[in-house]
C-alpha cells in the first residue's frame, strides 16, 4: 500500500510539475503571441494614419498656400491701397476704382476653384466683390465675431473656420463658407489703421469633400480644429449620424507640430494623432477608437486560447505516459527494496528499458547479488559474534559481585559472627540462582530492582561503609524488560566513588519512573561527586568520542545498552562537587520479548 501510495504520489508531483511547466510556457507563448499582434497593430495603425493625417495636411496646406499668396498678391499691390485711399474723392474715382477691383480680383478668382469669393472692405462695409451674388453694401463686417476675433497684423493672412455668410443679399449655395482676411496697407501711410480689408471666401463643400475622401481610406474620424483646439471641419465618411462636433481630443494647446497618444475621446479609448498646419496654424487631427484597430485581436485570442487548451491537453497526456514511464519502473524497484527489507535477498528486478533506469536497475541486480551472498556467508558469524561479546560483557560484572560477597563472609567468619554468615548464605543463594540458574537474558524491571535490593543487602554486611539505600519503581514500569545485571555497575560505582571526605553516612537511591512509552531509570548518591574534568570526558565519551575510558564499568553499561536497544536508549550521567552523582538511563518500555 505504501508503495503504491509513493508511486502514486510521484506520479502526481511529476504530471503536475510537467502540466504547469507546459500551461505556463504555452500560457506565456499565447500572451507573447496575442501581444505582439497588439503591438503590430497599434504600430501599423499609427504609421499609416499618421501618413493619411500628413497627407490630408499637406493636401489642405496646397489649396490654402495658394490663397495666401493670391491675398498676398492683391494686398501687396500699391494701386490696391491706391484706390482704397481715393475711394470716396468722387463718383468717378468710384467707378474707376470698382473697374480696377474687377479686373484684379477676376484674374486670381479664376486661378483657385475653391473660391466663393474675393471682397473688398472698406471702413467696415464692404464696396466690391466679384461674385454673382451681390454683397450687402451696409453690412458692418467689423460686429460680426468671426471678424473681429481673427486677430489681424500688418502683413499677416488670418484664416477663419466655417461660419456663416449672412453678408450677401443672395445666399450663396453652400450653407457656410471658410474664409481668410488681410489687412491692406499703403506703403506710404503713417497711420496705423488699414486702408481695408480683403476676404477671400472658400468654399467649405469643396473642403468637406476633400476631407471626406481622405476619410474614405481611415478607419476613424478626420477633424480640423483651430488653435483653440475647437472642431473646425470633420470627416463623414463611415456613418454620418454617429458625428459630432462636440469633441474633446486634449490636444496641446502649445504649438506642437505633431504628435500621437491614446486618450478617452466620448467616453472611447482611441487612438488620436494630429499634425499641424503650416499655413493655417491648424492641426488636422483623426480619431481611431482603440476598438477598431483591435478588432481583429479577438479572433486572434480566440485561436490561440484554442491552440493553447488543445497544446495543453496533448502536453498533459504526453506528461501522463512519461511520468508512467518513470515511475512504473521505479515502483519495480520499491517493491523488490520491500522485499529485501523483509530479508528476501535473492530478488531481482526485470530490466525492461535501456535509459538511466535500466542502468540503475541493472547495478541494483548486482547489489542484491552481492549482497545475498554476504549474508549467506557472515550473517551467522555476526549474530554469534554478537551473542558472544554480550556474554563477555555479562561475565565482567559477575566477578565484581563474588568477590565482594567472599570478602564479607571472611570477615563475618573471623569475626564469628555464624547467624549472620547464614542469614548472608540465604541471600547468597537467593542471588546465585537469579544470576546462574535463570538463563533469561531479558528479565523484569521488578526481578532486577530485587536483585540490587539483595545485592545491596549483602554489602551492607561488609560493614566497611556506612551507608543506606532506596529502592523504588512505578508499578507501570515494573513489568517492563531490561538485560539482566544491566544496574550493578551503576550501584557499584555509586559504593565505590560515591564516598563523602566527611564521613557523613551514604546514601544511595534507585528509582524508576514511567513517562508516556518510555522508563526512566536513576542511581544517585550523596556523594562527594565527580571531578569536572573526568565528568566531561566520561559524557564525551559517552557520546561517542574515544577518551581512553575503556575500562570504566558505566561504558560497559554503555556498551550494553547500544547490544540491546540500538540507538533507541540513552545514558547521561550529571554530577555536583560535594552534592552527589546521578546515572539515567532512558529505555523504550517493552513489556515483551520473543
Amino acid at each position: 500500500m505504501r508503495i503504491r501510495q509513493w508511486k502514486h504520489k510521484l506520479k502526481f508531483k511529476m504530471l503536475v510539475l510537467f502540466t504547469t511547466a507546459a500551461v505556463l510556457m504555452l500560457s506565456l507563448l499565447g500572451l507573447f503571441i496575442y501581444q505582439s499582434t497588439k503591438s503590430t497593430l497599434r504600430q501599423d495603425a499609427i504609421k499609416y494614419n499618421t501618413a493619411l493625417v500628413q497627407q490630408l495636411t499637406s493636401n489642405l496646406d496646397v489649396y490654402f498656400n495658394n490663397v495666401s499668396t493670391i491675398l498676398y498678391t492683391i494686398a501687396g499691390n500699391s494701386e490696391t491701397a491706391a484706390a482704397l485711399e481715393t475711394y470716396d474723392d468722387n463718383y468717378q474715382r468710384q467707378v474707376d476704382s470698382n473697374w480696377f477691383f474687377h479686373a484684379l480680383l477676376l484674374s486670381y478668382s479664376q486661378v483657385n476653384p475653391f473660391l466663393e469669393d474675393l471682397i473688398i472692405i472698406r471702413n467696415g462695409r464692404a464696396i466690391y466683390n466679384i461674385a454673382a451674388n451681390s454683397n450687402d453694401r451696409f453690412y458692418e463686417f467689423q460686429h460680426a465675431p468671426w471678424f473681429s476675433a481673427a486677430g489681424l497684423g500688418a502683413g499677416k493672412v488670418v484664416f477663419i473656420g466655417p461660419h456663416e455668410h449672412n453678408y450677401y443679399i443672395n445666399p450663396l449655395p453652400s450653407g457656410q463658407v471658410v474664409s481668410a482676411l488681410i489687412a491692406i496697407y499703403s506703403p506710404f501711410q503713417t497711420s496705423k489703421e488699414p486702408q481695408g480689408h480683403l476676404l477671400a471666401d472658400i468654399s467649405l463643400a469643396e473642403i468637406q469633400s476633400l476631407i471626406n475622401q481622405t476619410g474614405k481610406a481611415a478607419r476613424g474620424d478626420l477633424y480640423v480644429l483651430n488653435e483653440k483646439n475647437e472642431v473646425l471641419l470633420q470627416s463623414f465618411s463611415l456613418n454620418e449620424a454617429d458625428h459630432t462636433t462636440h469633441v474633446n481630443l486634449n490636444l496641446p494647446e502649445r504649438p506642437e507640430e505633431s504628435g500621437v497618444f491614446f486618450d478617452a475621446v466620448n467616453g472611447i479609448q482611441s487612438l488620436v494623432i494630429f499634425n499641424s498646419s503650416s499655413t493655417t496654424g491648424w492641426k488636422t487631427a483623426i480619431v481611431i477608437p482603440e476598438a477598431t484597430i483591435f478588432e481583429s485581436t479577438g479572433k486572434i485570442r480566440w485561436a490561440t486560447a484554442l491552440v493553447v487548451s488543445i497544446s495543453i491537453v496533448i502536453m498533459v497526456a504526453l506528461s501522463y505516459v512519461l511520468a508512467n514511464a518513470i515511475t512504473k519502473p521505479l515502483s519495480r524497484l520499491m517493491a523488490t527494496m520491500a522485499q529485501v527489507g523483509r530479508g528476501q535477498y535473492d530478488q531481482e528486478v526485470e530490466v525492461t528499458t535501456q535509459d538511466e533506469i535500466g542502468l540503475l536497475t541493472k547495478e541494483y541486480n548486482k547489489m542484491l547479488r552481492k549482497l545475498d551472498h554476504l549474508v549467506k556467508e557472515n550473517y551467522l558469524v555476526a549474530i554469534e559474534s554478537k551473542e558472544a561479546r554480550y556474554q563477555a560483557l555479562r561475565a565482567k560484572f559477575n566477578p565484581h559481585f563474588f568477590n565482594n560477597v567472599l570478602q564479607t563472609i571472611r570477615g563475618l567468619a573471623v569475626l564469628e559472627r555464624h547467624s549472620d554468615i547464614e542469614q548472608l548464605i540465604e541471600q547468597l543463594g537467593e542471588m546465585f540462582a537469579y544470576v546462574l540458574y535463570e538463563d533469561e537474558e531479558w528479565v523484569d524491571l521488578e526481578k532486577e530492582m530485587n536483585y540490587l535490593s539483595l545485592y545491596l543487602s549483602s554489602y551492607q554486611w561488609k560493614g566497611s561503609r556506612n551507608f543506606s539505600f532506596k529502592i523504588q519503581a512505578d508499578d507501570a514500569a515494573k513489568n517492563v524488560q531490561v538485560p539482566k545485571l544491566l544496574l550493578q555497575p551503576l550501584v557499584e560505582n555509586a559504593l565505590k566513588h560515591g564516598g563523602r571526605k566527611d564521613g557523613a553516612p551514604l546514601e544511595i537511591c534507585v528509582i524508576a519512573i514511567m513517562a508516556n512509552d518510555k522508563v526512566k531509570i536513576e542511581v544517585r548518591d550523596n556523594g562527594d561527586g565527580i571531578e569536572p574534568l573526568r565528568l566531561d570526558m566520561l559524557n564525551r565519551h559517552l557520546l561517542g568520542e574515544h577518551t581512553g575510558l575503556d575500562r570504566v564499568g558505566i561504558i560497559h553499561v554503555k556498551e550494553r545498552l547500544k547490544l540491546a536497544y540500538d540507538s533507541d536508549a540513552k545514558l547521561e550521567v550529571s554530577s555536583t562537587t560535594g552534592k552527589g552523582t546521578t546515572a539515567a538511563i532512558v529505555i523504550p518500555a517493552i513489556t515483551s520479548r520473543k
